[in-house]
């Protein structure tokens, strides 16, 4: 059995991931976190939001994060 030792803790590799990660796609990970990961319908992400935080969202270009 090979036990590999990882340098950094794992908080440390989640907070350089998201410091990468543009505006955008940093807000829309933030909500879905939220949300149950198997009930968010794609109509949901592609509607309308009055949000101001998520009007990226209306430009249908949404589909770059998945």
């Amino acid at each position: 059995m090979t036990i590999f030792q990882y340098e950094k803790t794992l908080g440390t590799v989640w907070d350089v991931a998201l410091q990468r990660l543009d505006r955008d796609a940093l807000t829309l990970i933030q909500v879905l976190s939220m949300m149950n990961p198997d009930g968010v319908p794609e109509d949901m992400l592609r509607g309308d939001h009055r949000e101001p935080e998520l009007a990226f969202l209306d430009s249908g270009d949404v589909m770059r994060y998945g």
